[in-house]
């Protein structure tokens, strides 16, 4: 899938293809580039039907997008988790930086017709070439970070 239907984010096909370049460049460049995975763990808690849902899935990409560099991508897994690719980035210590930031960016209070919520929000991070050289690895190094993490807002 090109597109999700919902947010119109990159799919995971599309992701994985921006994904594939980005690590191919970094490796030519001798450089870095970055998986970051995002979750509102008690998502579906505070948005429990089809309608609220999709209004505040729809806030959350727009919130992870304004933060976001034009040559970044985000796509979403499923339910309220996300993948963002940053395919140029200097330090291990500057993916983390933005990882917080998009952290804290998502869990700020979202209002959905009358419903406000402060979501619980997670994030980890994987860096090329330190965690992985290839997609699988580094996804699965970013959601391994993200479940190892304290809940906390």
């Amino acid at each position: 899938m090109l597109h999700d239907p919902l947010t119109q984010l990159p799919g995971r096909t599309l992701f994985s293809d921006r994904l594939e370049q980005a690590l191919a460049l970094a490796a030519r460049r001798k450089s870095r580039a970055a998986i970051i995975a995002l979750e509102a763990a008690d998502f579906d808690r505070h948005f429990d039907t089809q309608r609220l849902s999709g209004q505040a899935l729809l806030e959350l990409s727009r919130r992870i997008q304004n933060d976001l560099r034009l040559t970044d991508s985000v796509c979403r897994l499923e339910g309220a988790r996300f993948l963002v690719l940053l395919p140029d980035v200097g330090t291990v210590e500057a993916v983390e930086a933005v990882a917080e930031e998009l952290r804290l960016h998502m869990a700020r209070e979202l209002s959905v017709e009358q419903r406000r919520a402060r979501l619980v929000c997670r994030a980890g991070s994987a860096v090329f070439p330190e965690d992985g050289d290839a997609e699988r690895p580094l996804v699965d190094k970013a959601l391994q970070r993200l479940r190892g993490q304290d809940v906390a807002d």
